[in-house]
């Protein structure tokens, strides 16, 4: 096997400091997605707005609703070296010039948008030299590497992102405040959509046939050591796919053609959405429960959601902080709370859109609103509160008083 290199490149980025922006959240979105312990919206103008751990928002601008409250949490979670404050007081904007038709989320809480001409921008989440509010914090990144690009999608610790032309590719920070240039995956292929998981990428060629392929590790560059990707989809014409966040586990699922979803990999939580026995391994993917049809599906740790075509939401997997909704879940695989079948989700409006972290899933609602629920203890929910809660809740326009 080929010794793997890495390479750093030094960033050469303006520099912005962590003041305040008088700028408040419309509470009206076009696009929502989870990014860590983080949420993050986008309007209609291409501004960026972020509630949460504020591991997002340490890197733009953020001093607007912290306090000694929703610091606290922090001090006493080793692993959150780089987090001094949240945001669960509403909405805070992204400090950037740029404006954004698109942005995506990784795991790690590495927030990107993609312009109108097709760059790729990202606040990579540094643990060596972390932004507080009285430090300068980083401008987004430049990853396009002189490429257009038409689609995006978190990644672990980065960003998976599609060409006009169809080639994928992958970026990712080393975990330091240098980043790496970015890496073909899935070469030889023509791709329609890509999708990033933890350690695993899923993509939709343009036969409609869905493959999942393994993503180098974050901060490493081995050009042309990548695993060539594996078809994991049934017979079919599939259009969407989604990949898993869970820590180096093989999951996703797919929409066909005529709207009924497949899950592919491991199944400990339910994953499958089958109802069948846990920790059964699905490959190809199967049918889930129900016989619904969709339009669009996300993935998270353990639990996946999907929007159906009249604009329900159902979700399945993992539900151990209630971010499948307020349905009684049943108990899997390790006595944890999940379901193996969808489970309908009561939201005011019909959904346009969902995303799904790792324990909080996030919808778009036709009246472009966006609503929360699941774990909260990092103020993720955005309703201004630190309560967790299966009920779906408002994301606040701007923080109270």
């Amino acid at each position: 096997m080929r010794n793997a290199t890495i390479v750093l490149l030094a960033l050469s980025v303006p520099v912005l400091s962590c003041s305040s922006s008088s700028e408040s959240f419309s509470g009206h979105a076009i696009q929502v997605v989870t990014a860590g312990h983080d949420a993050c919206a986008l309007q209609m103008d291409g501004q960026v707005f972020c509630w949460g751990d504020g591991s997002v928002l340490l890197h733009s601008s953020f001093t607007k609703g912290m306090n000694a409250t929703c610091i606290a949490p922090f001090v006493q979670v080793p692993e959150a070296t780089a987090i001094v404050g949240c945001a669960n007081t509403g909405a805070m904007r992204v400090e950037t010039d740029q404006r954004f038709v698109e942005i995506s989320g990784g795991a790690d809480g590495t927030l990107c948008g993609r312009t109108q001409q097709g760059k790729i921008y990202c606040w990579p989440v540094a643990t060596d030299a972390p932004c507080t509010p009285t430090t300068p914090c980083g401008a987004a990144v430049d990853v396009s590497d002189g490429r257009t690009y038409t689609a995006i999608s978190g990644a672990n610790r980065g960003v998976v992102g599609l060409t006009k032309d169809g080639h994928a590719y992958y970026w990712s920070t080393s975990g330091t405040s240098q980043v790496l240039p970015t890496e073909e995956i899935g070469a030889g292929h023509v791709w329609k959509q890509v999708w990033g998981g933890d350690a695993f990428w899923a993509g939709v060629d343009s036969a409609g046939t869905v493959w999942e392929g393994k993503l180098p590790p974050p901060g490493i560059l081995d050009p042309g050591g990548e695993e060539s990707p594996s078809p994991v989809s049934s017979q079919g014409v599939f259009t969407r796919a989604c990949e898993g966040m869970n820590s180096g586990q093989s999951n996703g699922c797919t929409i066909a053609q005529d709207g009924h979803v497949e899950c592919w990999g491991g199944d400990p939580q339910g994953e499958q959405g089958d109802g069948g026995d846990a920790n059964e391994m699905h490959f190809p993917s199967a049918p889930i429960s129900g016989g619904g049809k969709y339009k669009d599906i996300a993935c998270g740790a353990q639990h996946i959601c999907a929007v159906g075509v009249t604009g329900t939401l159902e979700c399945w997997g993992w539900d151990s902080y209630g971010q499948l909704g307020p349905a009684a879940p049943a108990t899997c695989a390790l006595n944890e709370l999940c379901s193996n079948v969808p489970e309908m989700v009561p939201l005011p409006q019909k959904v346009v859109s969902v995303s799904a972290g790792g324990s909080l899933t996030c919808a778009l609602l036709a009246d472009q609103t966006v609503w929360c629920w699941g774990a909260n203890d990092w103020g993720q929910l955005g309703n201004g509160t630190f309560a967790g809660s299966s009920m779906p809740a408002q994301v606040l326009d701007q923080p109270p008083g």
